[in-house]
């Protein structure tokens, strides 16, 4: 509990409400409500544990069926295991086998018309298989086991983390000591809870890294936390029960979970700390006074943004001006998205919001690069560059030029997916 409240990744995730928190939360509830039916088999508790596996299908594409698989695997073992034991033990086991089947296939049921949507949107992302996979698998494990305890980001600021490949080293070394105990002393270490999250980490890195070029982000991998920090404390307390004396178990402990947590919370804290809300609100002040009506303000690489403050595709921004149009660029943001901002004008203003945080380059502030040729002011808040196109040409080959400027400049490390995607369309459509 220790290790997973101070676990960067998920710190991170939480900070910034996205879907993999509440994925998470609603896991975590699945295992919990199963081994509650299991261990009660009231009707009342499966009932339960099926409303919290649908509402946890609902939550994410794909990730949420492999804990479903998990859940499956568990219980067709248990009912083999229990061919070896008594009668009464054979028959409670069937009832409860028969009670997961029905509470399952339920919440499927439920899913079936998202599923469907599932499928239809998942389609266009689906790539030819990698000839590479084997090592996109292991750089993808990689990434998400040290982004456990060192903190989410890219591999950039993994790296500049003081002290994080040793903590990641720690942790991967203590993971299999304590996975190694358990299928030592699987029948004392049966935990039905932390078993069905085995597959996870490993049937999904698979399916992940056999797509074509997809990028491995470890934020889908987020849930191997229950196993890895499971692991982790098995391994601990193997270890204690190996000391004799009750001050010289605590002790260890304490220096253990110390030489964990310690670090893992500091590197929670820099997660906190990652985005400075006062870098949109000084943004959004600027534009407030300076932006006139007919102005257009495009937020480049809009998922580094909280969605707090994230301005609605056609919308207002609760902080921005009012008379200012936001359109927020994503990795799958249409070109129709910009037909009706003035594109074909050359009379407006343009304002770029870029980001390169520290999340990208591993340094608390970013120098701005050279100032394009279309920008009249380059203005800095921090992780945040608010840039000013001037008039002459059309609103939409401004951006395109001055997109392809500024990220020629900045290391590969700080280029963002979302406007070279945009620029690309943009360059194929003429």
């Amino acid at each position: 509990a220790l290790l997973l409240a101070v676990c960067p990744m998920h710190v991170s995730m939480s900070q910034e409400v996205r879907p993999y928190a509440l994925m998470f939360f609603l896991a975590l509830a699945c295992g919990l409500c199963y081994v509650r039916a299991r261990e009660r088999n009231r009707l009342v508790d499966w009932v339960v544990f099926a409303v919290v596996m649908f509402a946890m299908l609902m939550t994410r594409w794909t990730d949420p069926h492999v804990v479903v698989l998990g859940i499956g695997l568990h219980a067709l073992s248990a009912q083999v295991q229990a061919r070896h034991d008594g009668f009464e033990k054979r028959r409670e086991e069937r009832t409860i086998f028969r009670r997961i089947a029905i509470s399952t296939i339920a919440a499927c049921v439920c899913y079936a018309p998202f599923f469907w949507i599932v499928l239809q949107y998942q389609s266009v992302a689906i790539r030819s298989p990698s000839n590479d996979w084997s090592t996109r698998f292991g750089s993808l494990l990689y990434e998400a086991f040290a982004a456990l305890f060192a903190g989410y980001s890219t591999r950039t600021v993994f790296v500049a983390l003081p002290g994080s490949r040793w903590l990641a080293l720690t942790g991967a070394l203590l993971t299999l000591i304590g996975l190694l105990a358990a299928l030592l002393r699987c029948k004392r270490a049966d935990s039905a809870f932390w078993w069905i999250f085995l597959p996870y980490p490993f049937v999904y890195a698979f399916v992940y890294a056999m797509l074509g070029n997809a990028v491995p982000k470890p934020q889908y991998l987020l849930v191997m936390a229950f196993i890895v920090f499971a692991c982790v404390a098995l391994a601990l307390d193997t270890a204690r029960a190996c000391l004799k004396r009750p001050v010289l178990q605590r002790a260890f402990l304490a220096v253990m979970l110390s030489l964990l947590a310690v670090p893992m919370a500091r590197a929670s804290w820099n997660s906190l700390e990652r985005f400075d809300k006062r870098d949109w609100r000084g943004a959004m002040g600027y534009l407030k006074q300076h932006a006139r009506p007919g102005d257009v303000a495009v937020c480049l690489g809009s998922d580094t943004v909280p969605p707090a403050f994230r301005p609605k595709a056609y919308g207002k921004d609760r902080y921005g001006p009012e008379h200012l149009k936001f359109i927020p660029v994503s990795t799958d943001t249409p070109l129709g998205a910009f037909a009706d901002a003035g594109w074909t004008s050359s009379n407006n203003r343009l304002w770029m919001l870029v980001y390169t945080d520290r999340m990208y380059t591993g340094v608390d502030q970013v120098v701005p690069p050279k100032r394009v040729s279309d920008a009249t002011a380059i203005r800095s808040f921090n992780g945040l560059f608010l840039v000013e196109l001037g008039r002459g040409k059309p609103a939409i080959e401004r951006l395109m030029d001055a997109i392809g400027e500024w990220y020629a400049v900045l290391p590969a490390e700080a280029s963002m997916s979302a406007p070279a995607m945009l620029r690309w369309r943009y360059a194929v459509s003429r």
